[in-house]
């Protein structure tokens, strides 16, 4: 039985990789958060050790022999977690975005070498392709932009989102990066990297946008507005793709993944931190 330890159990997404964890088998020891609203764990590991205080908390578990060290903090946590996770020797299951800029994610590809452990990250929508039968003819060439490609991206947050750490674009890197990384991994993907970008709304709550990619034409709008539903469309080339009921399951089988060796490792986080910081500081695509 693997065994898993966790930061940041108290979060928003921390359900979800509790789910995945017991889904793969595996076993949770300890967790840490400073908020002790922590009782989703009697749901899961009713006997996992939780830890306030960091301190505490790394000292119960630096001589333990833990596989994983999952990461569901503040995203600008991400890094310094990270490290932490592999000096104690343990692999690393890091919640998006992995860093909030290219620089630090780089630091980590660089700061992994030098330890046993690996740090993979969830990129959850890459377990759902699109179906051949909706790309054309010569999108297995990638010799030309024939997609067409249209995304509505809407999963409604409440009031309590802007006063979080998530509202505050230092912390969580605004809505483009803290939700819309997401459909951007997805995006690139399936049709290659972010040629040319154009913002045409940009609001706390919303952002428009148009994207050229290697291999498609995008016209997006990613919304956490409560008049919005929950909608994760993608229509392509006028087929219509919808995920929307499928991001139940998607934590187990990113688990499942990376526990077979298959799971997506730093450098594949490269390409959607990139244009996620270039959109945030309004810098073109090289």
């Amino acid at each position: 039985m693997k065994k898993f330890i966790m930061l940041g159990i108290a979060g928003y997404i921390a359900e979800k990789h509790l789910e995945a964890i017991k889904a793969v088998e595996g076993y949770l020891v300890a967790a840490h958060d400073p908020s002790d609203s922590v009782g989703i764990l009697d749901k899961y590991f009713p006997r996992c050790k939780y830890f306030q205080d960091f301190h505490r908390f790394d000292r119960y578990v630096e001589d333990m022999d833990i596989d994983y060290v999952v990461i569901c903090t503040p995203n600008y946590m991400h890094h310094s977690h990270c490290l932490w996770g592999l000096r104690i020797g343990a692999n690393v299951i890091c919640e998006k975005p992995l860093t909030l800029n290219l620089d630090n994610a780089k630091k980590l590809e660089k700061a992994e070498q030098q330890y046993p452990g690996k740090i993979y990250t969830i990129l959850q929508l890459r377990h759902c392709p699109i179906p051949d039968k909706f790309l054309s003819a010569n999108i297995a060439g990638k010799s030309s932009r024939h997609e067409k490609v249209k995304v509505q991206y809407s999963t409604p947050r409440g009031d309590w989102y802007h006063h979080s750490w998530k509202g505050d674009e230092a912390k969580s890197g605004g809505l483009i990066t803290n939700i819309g990384i997401h459909l951007l991994d997805y995006l690139i993907f399936n049709f290659g990297n972010v040629v040319e970008y154009k913002i045409l709304h940009n609001h706390p709550d919303c952002i428009i946008g148009e994207l050229l990619l290697d291999w498609a034409e995008v016209e997006f709008r990613l919304s956490i507005s409560q008049n919005d539903g929950y909608e994760r469309v993608f229509t392509v080339n006028g087929n219509k793709i919808d995920f929307t009921a499928q991001f139940g399951s998607l934590h187990y089988v990113s688990y499942a993944s990376i526990l077979q060796g298959d799971g997506w490792g730093v450098r594949s986080t490269f390409p959607s931190i990139d244009i996620t910081e270039r959109i945030r500081k309004g810098i073109r695509c090289r």
